[in-house]
């Protein structure tokens, strides 16, 4: 009688286990995706920002929002550029503490496997 109930118990617990390293899996995923899409975002500011700082100060610059672009001048465009690269350098390193924190979870479940 006391080796079918420890079979199934050791049946749920690995599938317990199974189920926390697809989860985490998919949460890496997760990450690794929101890292890339800020680090494109990061990185095409960048590119703008290099593109418009030789430009003369009277050049005409314009703000997007949303679907609409709205004269502005060069020093808040710049600004704007400079803010959105910070933030996404911040996100970008909290999505990498996420992550790292996800992977070790990930790397104890699949020691306990």
């Amino acid at each position: 009688m006391t080796a079918p109930s420890k079979q199934s118990e050791d049946e749920k617990t690995l599938s317990e286990l199974q189920e926390r390293i697809m989860e985490y899996s998919q949460i890496l995923s997760r990450y690794s995706a929101q890292e890339r899409v800020a680090s494109s975002r990061k990185h095409r500011t960048e590119l703008t920002l290099a593109e418009l700082q030789p430009l003369p100060d009277t050049t005409r610059s314009y703000k997007a929002v949303g679907k609409a672009y709205f004269l502005a001048s060069k020093a808040t465009v710049c600004a704007d550029a400079e803010k959105a690269i910070a933030d996404s350098s911040v996100e970008i390193d909290s999505v990498r503490q996420q992550r790292s924190a996800v992977e070790q979870k990930m790397k104890e479940a699949q020691a306990e496997f």
